[in-house]
């Protein structure tokens, strides 16, 4: 009888330690004097946003996907995916597929980009995914409410200019999550 009483005293412990930030909206559980996921529930969030796109872009420079979305939290980061196909023509040709928020690029954890060099004039059309975690860019720290996404693409100064093209015969897909750090 006396493990079971040790048990349910532990249970109620536990109970007692987990604290609700109503003002975040997220729970955090205190077990050892730690927070054991930096104050943010991870079953509170879920907040997808998602575009498809069946339009072709045939452009060497510029913003090729974008949406608005809406960020709850402010202590959560963003998961940002972006899934198309991609090509570049041009003997030592090489483009650089970026994301922005709000028009600065993500620098925080680092920059989520992906290029795409060419050593031979070859229409390979490849699929692709930019994919990656944002804490903050230029701007700051991106805060809750309103903002925009964008696709951007662009040369690489060190190497030659080449043909790109994205979206090929298919399906691009463009999607923000709002998660809980770590990530």
């Amino acid at each position: 009888m006396r493990p079971l009483l040790a048990l349910a005293a532990i249970a109620v412990i536990i109970a007692i330690s987990f604290v609700q930030d109503v003002t975040a909206g997220c729970i955090s559980a205190r077990i050892g004097g730690y927070d054991n996921n930096y104050g943010c529930d991870k079953r509170s969030l879920g907040y997808n946003y998602r575009s498809t796109y069946n339009d072709r872009k045939g452009q060497d420079t510029g913003t090729i996907a974008s949406m608005p979305f809406k960020k709850k939290y402010a202590n959560t980061v963003l998961r940002l995916t972006y899934s198309s196909n991609i090509r570049v023509i041009g003997a030592g040709a090489t483009v650089r597929y970026s994301f922005q928020i709000d028009g600065h690029e993500c620098l925080r954890p680092t920059p989520v980009d992906i290029g795409m060099h060419k050593a031979q004039a070859v229409n390979d059309h490849v699929p692709a995914v930019l994919l990656g975690i944002c804490e903050a860019t230029a701007a700051g720290p991106i805060g809750p409410g309103g903002h925009a996404i964008t696709v951007n693409i662009g040369h690489v100064q060190r190497h030659g200019k080449g043909d790109a093209y994205s979206n090929w015969e298919s399906t691009s897909f463009l999607e923000v999550q709002e998660m809980c750090p770590p990530y």
